[in-house]
């Protein structure tokens, strides 16, 4: 049975969350080249839109927009394509006391639903071959349940 991860808006409630995304994650200089953050957005049609960004502002500053325009967008989810960042525990804790047990994807920053999906899924298509040995990716972001550490 498929659920859903709790939206942007849903974890945007929790004032830990929402401290955490107005902060800059830290990235080593040796990965902040190029485009080391890919915006995902959901638009209220169901479609998947995605565009990348050189600096951790800029992303956050047009995920706060989509954040607002509830009329065009469902949900947001900012990516760390480089760096994958565990939760603190406080985070962890005050993520879980709002009710969302979701697995953490250190790189949504984010509680998420992993599921088998096809290559259809919109973060798939980025990616050109698919593993059978263990299916289960991100809802948001496509990354594999193995490249995940529990942070029990």
């Amino acid at each position: 049975m498929r659920h859903l991860p709790p939206t942007i808006h849903d974890l945007l409630a929790i004032p830990r969350f929402a401290a955490m995304m107005d902060r800059t994650p830290r990235m080593p200089e040796n990965l902040n080249w190029g485009t080391p953050w890919r915006l995902w957005v959901l638009r209220d049609d169901g479609t998947w839109g995605m565009k990348e960004y050189e600096e951790y502002q800029r992303v956050w500053a047009v995920a706060q927009k989509a954040i607002a325009d509830t009329s065009r967008y469902q949900d947001v989810c900012i990516v760390s394509k480089r760096r994958l960042i565990r939760p603190s525990d406080s985070l962890r804790d005050a993520v879980r006391r709002a009710g969302y047990n979701g697995v953490w994807c250190p790189r949504c920053r984010r509680p998420s639903y992993f599921g088998s999906f096809t290559a259809r899924h919109h973060a798939l298509k980025l990616q050109p071959t698919l593993t059978q040995d263990e299916p289960y990716r991100c809802y948001y972001c496509g990354i594999r349940k193995a490249m995940v550490r529990g942070y029990a």
